[in-house]
C-alpha cells in the first residue's frame, strides 16, 4: 500500500475541489443564463447535495448523525448561506475568467482568519505571498479605474464568508467527521434558501433539473474534499 503524507494528501483533496468548483461555476452561470434564478440554482444544489451525502452518513452512522459541536455548525452553516447566495449571484454577474480570478482571494482571507483567530503561525514568505494576492485581486478589481461591478463585490463578500466558514470547519476538525460537517451544513443552507427560492420559482425543465442535479453532486463531492484537506 503506497502511503501519503498528510500534506501531500491535502494538497492532493484540494486541487481535486479546485477542479469540481471550476465546472460548478460554469453549471451555475449556464443554469442563470437559461433564466433560473440563483436562490433557486442554491436551494436544487443544496437538495441534491444533501441527497448525495445524507447516504454516506447513514451508511456510516447507522442513525442521525451526532455532533458535539452544535453554534460552530450552525454559526458554519449561516457563513454558508451568506456565501453561496453572494457567489451564485455575482457568478451569473460576471464574466468566469473574472470570477475565477476573485475566487483565488478566498485562502487569502482564510489564512489572514487563521492567523487571527486560530493562532496559526504565519511566516514572512506567506505575509509576501498574501500581499501580492490581494494586489493581484486589486489588478482584477481596478478600483478607480473602473467602478466594481455588483457581481464581482457578490464574489469577494463571498470568499469573505467561505473564508469564516473554512476556520469554522478547521476548528471543528479535531471533534467531527467530514462528513457530518458536510451534512449539517448541507441541511442548514438548504433549510433557508428555500423560502427565497419559492419567491423566484420557475419550474425547471427535465434538462435543467439533471444540470441542478448534477450541479448538487460536484459541490457536494468538491466540498467534502475541502473539508476533509
Amino acid at each position: 500500500m503506497i502511503r501519503v503524507s498528510p500534506l501531500i494528501a491535502a494538497v492532493l483533496l484540494m486541487g481535486t475541489a479546485a477542479a469540481l468548483t471550476a465546472a460548478q461555476n460554469t453549471l451555475i452561470r449556464f443554469l442563470g443564463d437559461s433564466g433560473i434564478h440563483p436562490f433557486e440554482i442554491a436551494f436544487f444544489r443544496c437538495v441534491f447535495g444533501f441527497l448525495t451525502v445524507a447516504p454516506l452518513v447513514f451508511w456510516s452512522e447507522r442513525a442521525w448523525p451526532r455532533t458535539h459541536a452544535t453554534r460552530p455548525l450552525a454559526a458554519s452553516g449561516m457563513f454558508h448561506f451568506t456565501a453561496m447566495i453572494c457567489f451564485f449571484t455575482g457568478v451569473t454577474l460576471i464574466p468566469l475568467n473574472e470570477s475565477a480570478a476573485l475566487t483565488f482571494a478566498g485562502p487569502l482571507f482564510a489564512t489572514v482568519g487563521a492567523a487571527l483567530f486560530l493562532g496559526e503561525k504565519v511566516r514572512a514568505r506567506r505575509w509576501i505571498a498574501i500581499v501580492v494576492g490581494f494586489v493581484g485581486v486589486l489588478i482584477v478589481l481596478r478600483p478607480g479605474a473602473v467602478p466594481v461591478s455588483l457581481g464581482a463585490a457578490l464574489v469577494l463578500f463571498a470568499n469573505i464568508s467561505f473564508a469564516g466558514v473554512s476556520l469554522l470547519v478547521k476548528k471543528m476538525s479535531g471533534t467531527e467527521k467530514a462528513t457530518t460537517v458536510v451534512f449539517y451544513q448541507t441541511l442548514i443552507v438548504m433549510i433557508l434558501t428555500f423560502p427565497l427560492a419559492l419567491w423566484h420559482w420557475r419550474a425547471p425543465t427535465p434538462y435543467e433539473l439533471l444540470l441542478v442535479a448534477a450541479l448538487g453532486a460536484l459541490c457536494t463531492a468538491g466540498w467534502l474534499c475541502f473539508t476533509c484537506a
